[in-house]
């Protein structure tokens, strides 16, 4: 499909649902993802929004030793601790001291990667149930399982190879701690993630999602008989 054709789709799309400088905006951001990603990518975040969607399960055997990656700027990893809130705020803006006090709360760890003192890199892990709020389900975990979720890197660091040496720190802690598997998600179109857990040795193992709105939601989880390579 040509692009072309596409923004004139995409127009027609959103025509009645949104105030005119909405949809102005929100055109140029559809317009945007349809040269950068595709427009595959583009019509699923749209499906998203009105009743399908999906991530890809992923895993990783921690027995199994990782290469240690070496990011490109002297980034320190280490966890977060609930003294270091405020700094943790001031990185995810986005984010409230409520919803992450929670997460202590519930028993989650937060490892965070620092450069010259600021937080740049944050990922969060869960143990024996994981909340995908993305789907708004949880998936439970067996005892030797670790879900890491909700991992964000500042748009300035990203490409410097923080993301997979916080990925590597997180996963080195949890082997030693005695956990045996890593399982995770992550959305199909993000190419980025895709490609560094690819690139880590991750594999799929099956699909995650839901169909419908509202309570008329038809969830679904299906294991794939072998594990395979995310590219």
């Amino acid at each position: 499909m040509k692009v072309a054709t596409s923004e004139k789709i995409l127009n027609n799309f959103v025509e009645t649902k949104v105030t005119k400088e909405a949809r102005v905006n929100l055109s140029k951001r559809m317009i945007q993802i349809i040269r950068d990603d595709g427009i595959k990518s583009l019509w699923f975040k749209i499906l998203g929004e009105i009743g399908y969607r999906r991530l890809i399960l992923v895993t990783l055997h921690l027995d199994e030793p990782t290469e240690r990656a070496k990011t490109r700027l002297p980034v320190e990893f280490s966890m977060l601790h609930e003294t270091d809130l405020d700094k943790y705020l001031h990185f995810r803006p986005d984010q409230t001291a409520s919803e992450i006090n929670n997460r202590f709360i519930a028993g989650h760890l937060c490892f965070v990667g620092r450069y010259e003192g600021s937080i740049v890199y944050a990922c969060w892990a869960a143990r024996q149930v994981a909340r995908i709020d993305y789907l708004s389900l949880d998936l439970g975990l067996a005892a030797d399982e670790i879900y890491t979720y909700d991992t964000f890197t500042l748009p300035g660091f990203r490409g410097k190879n923080v993301f997979p040496a916080g990925i590597e720190y997180t996963l080195r802690y949890f082997r030693k701690a005695g956990f045996r598997k890593y399982v995770g998600c992550v959305l199909p179109e993000n190419r980025p993630a895709v490609h560094t857990l690819s690139k880590s040795g991750y594999l799929r193992f099956g699909m995650i999602g839901y169909i419908g709105l509202g309570r008329s939601k038809w969830k679904f989880r299906r294991h794939f008989k072998t594990s395979s390579s995310l590219i």
